[in-house]
Formats: structure tokens, C-alpha cells, sequence
């Protein structure tokens, strides 16, 4: 999907450790979209992420926490 590819800058993104042209700071509408327009204009290429150091289970376990605390 091109929105793995575009993150705003938020320490947690970072992380994923790509290049500094896939970020756009958060709450800029015309970067993001402008990041977007030039991943489509692109021609397709497939971007292969190492997701090894990712516990999916405790993801899925935080993002259920941010739900239930969204009920609240």
C-alpha cells in the first residue's frame, strides 16, 4: 500500500527506517499529499520490510487499548 511507504514524522515511524523523503510532519496536508502524488506517479516498484522485530500479538494487544480507551 503507498501509505506504509509515506509515515508522519512521529518516533515511532521513524523506527521503520526508511528515507527521510517518505516522512511528512504531522498535520501537513499539502506534504502528505504532495508524498502521495509522487508515489503515484512513480512507476511500481515492490519494497520488501523486515517485520521480524515485531510482536504481533502485543500490537494487537495495545491497539485493542487504544480502542477501550476510546469507549471509556
Amino acid at each position: 500500500m503507498l501509505v506504509f511507504r509515506i509515515l508522519y514524522q512521529h518516533s515511532a515511524n521513524l523506527e521503520v527506517g526508511l528515507s527521510s523523503d517518505c516522512y511528512f510532519h504531522c498535520g501537513d496536508v499539502g506534504a502528505l499529499a504532495a508524498k502521495l502524488q509522487k508515489v503515484i506517479d512513480e512507476d511500481y516498484h515492490h519494497v520488501q520490510y523486515d517485520m521480524a522485530p515485531y510482536v504481533w500479538d502485543r500490537i494487537a494487544e495495545q491497539v485493542m487499548g487504544v480502542y477501550e480507551g476510546l469507549s471509556e
